[in-house]
C-alpha cells in the first residue's frame, strides 16, 4: 500500500510540454502524445492527462490524491472500499 500526493508543485506529477515525444508513449493505453499535450509523469510512468484516473471509477484524482496497490491507482474512495479491512460482522470498513 502506498499512497501518493500528485500535484504540479510536487515531483510525483509534472507535466511535461517540451521535450522529445518520439519515443514517449501512455503508460494506460500504448499512444503517443501530441507536440503541446501536457504529459502527467507519476512514479516514473507518462500518461495524457485524460488517462490517468481511478483504476475502479475511472474519474480523475480529486486534489491530485491517489493510493497505489499491486501497481494500479486509485482514488480515496474506491482504495477503501476495495482494500480497507473491515468487519466480520456488518462488513463494515473501520475508521481510520
Amino acid at each position: 500500500m502506498h499512497r501518493n500526493l500528485a500535484t504540479t508543485r510536487g515531483c510525483d506529477k509534472i507535466f511535461l510540454t517540451n521535450m522529445s515525444r518520439e519515443h514517449m508513449i501512455c503508460s494506460k493505453c500504448g499512444e503517443g502524445f501530441e507536440p503541446q499535450e501536457k504529459i502527467v509523469n507519476s512514479t516514473g510512468q507518462l500518461w495524457h492527462q485524460q488517462c490517468f484516473v481511478c483504476a475502479q471509477c475511472f474519474r480523475e484524482f480529486r486534489d491530485g490524491v491517489f493510493y497505489e496497490f499491486d501497481g494500479r491507482k486509485y482514488c480515496e474512495h474506491d482504495f477503501h472500499v476495495l482494500f480497507a479491512p473491515c468487519c466480520n460482522r456488518c462488513h463494515q470498513s473501520y475508521e481510520r
